[in-house]
Order: C-alpha cells, then sequence, then structure tokens
C-alpha cells in the first residue's frame, strides 16, 4: 500500500470469490483496498479471515462488507484483521451511529474486546484501531429517493 496524503483518492474493488489466491493476485495488482464481501458474496468467516491477512501481507488494506443489519458482525470482521467495514442498508441517523459504534472501542464506542489482534498489532491496539478503522455507510438509494420525494411534495 502506497503512502497518500490525507485528500488523496484511494483505489480498490470487490472481492466476491473465497481464495486468498485472488487476494493475493489483486493485491499484487497495487490497489489500495480490497472489500471482501459477505452480503453477496460466498465467503464465510475462515476464508475472510486467510484473505484479510493475505491482503494485509502484501500491503493492501482489507476491508469487509458485512450483512445486512449484523452489528455483531461489524466487531467480529474487525477482529478478523480487516482495517475497514461496509455496512449496507443504512438508511436512518441511528443505524449509522450504531454502526459507528460498533467498530470502535471505548470510550469512542462499544466494540468488545477480542480475537488475536492485540497480538499482532499491540498492546496499544485498540487507540491505533479507533484513529485507523475506516467505517463506510451505504444506505438504500430506493428508500433514501422516496423519503426525499415524500419531503418534496409536502
Amino acid at each position: 500500500m502506497t503512502a497518500h496524503r490525507e485528500n488523496d483518492p484511494l483505489g480498490g474493488l470487490w472481492q466476491q470469490f473465497p481464495t486468498p489466491m485472488a487476494s493475493r493476485f489483486l493485491a499484487q495488482m497495487g490497489w489500495d483496498f480490497v472489500v471482501l464481501d459477505l452480503q453477496h458474496g460466498c465467503l464465510d468467516y475462515e476464508t475472510v479471515y486467510e484473505c484479510i491477512h493475505t491482503l494485509r501481507s502484501c500491503g493492501c488494506r482489507p476491508w469487509v462488507r458485512t450483512t445486512i443489519g449484523n452489528y455483531s458482525e461489524i466487531n467480529k470482521v474487525l477482529d478478523l484483521g480487516a482495517q475497514g467495514v461496509v455496512v449496507p442498508m443504512i438508511n436512518s441517523r441511528e443505524e449509522a451511529v450504531m454502526a459507528a459504534a460498533s467498530a470502535k472501542y471505548p470510550p469512542a464506542g462499544g466494540r468488545s474486546f477480542g480475537g488475536d489482534s492485540w497480538y499482532h498489532y499491540g498492546d496499544d491496539y485498540a487507540g491505533t484501531a479507533n484513529e485507523s478503522t475506516c467505517e463506510c455507510c451505504r444506505g438504500d438509494p430506493f428508500r433514501a429517493w422516496s423519503r426525499w420525494l415524500l419531503r418534496r411534495s409536502d
């Protein structure tokens, strides 16, 4: 992964194939991040773990797209080593706050302490993870569009 300035764009793509070999190939192409798709892909947690660490070893940031409405899964994939999460179908401020809190350790959020991240990344992992973990909330465009139309008609 190359170093970027704060406002530089990053390039990445999505992986739905459940194989670390695909992760290695994508990472070696020079992408900044790869999103492992649990929502629409056919990956399980064991494969996600292997893909995450394959991507990290190649210098690529592993992100995971979680399934819909499963906030505990945010915590789990971060414990597996993901450096970012894409949370689908977020349609309210409350849902976005809940998703963000699931990705941060106290006092910034409600993420629990677990996994082997401490072993791999050191005793200060909670603090550095809170600063460096990326969260992306994706809304349902049809729901958002219909809300906008309803507000316009009032």
